[in-house]
């Protein structure tokens, strides 16, 4: 999956609270037929980027679809799902970010 088919490299998603966040779009990938996206939290106060170690979002992106044609994007549920794909994105990224180990403190 491209980043193009998500129109812009910033996207906006609202939680179960009804807050509204954007997020960059850092990768694209597929694992075992299912697709799914890493992204960054935009943090709008440039104090609190500096404070705050970045953190990626991993999320699946489902086969059902809004009245717009866009796809939902879900959470991992499953922690060996999850793992997987931790890893693949772990290897695809390693260049870019630092990834702390499980046993690290931040």
């Amino acid at each position: 999956m491209e980043n193009e088919n998500w129109g812009e490299d910033i996207i906006s998603l609202m939680d179960e609270e009804g807050n509204q966040s954007e997020y960059k779009i850092v990768a694209c990938a597929e694992l075992d037929g299912v697709e799914y996206m890493a992204l960054e939290p935009i943090i709008e106060d440039p104090e609190e980027e500096l404070m705050d170690a970045a953190e990626l979002v991993f999320l699946k992106v489902s086969e059902e679809t809004d009245e717009d044609g866009e796809a939902f994007l879900d959470t991992i549920q499953d922690d060996e799902e999850f793992e997987r794909v931790a890893e693949v994105f772990r290897d695809k990224l390693s260049e870019e970010y630092d990834f702390l180990d499980e046993d690290e403190e931040e």
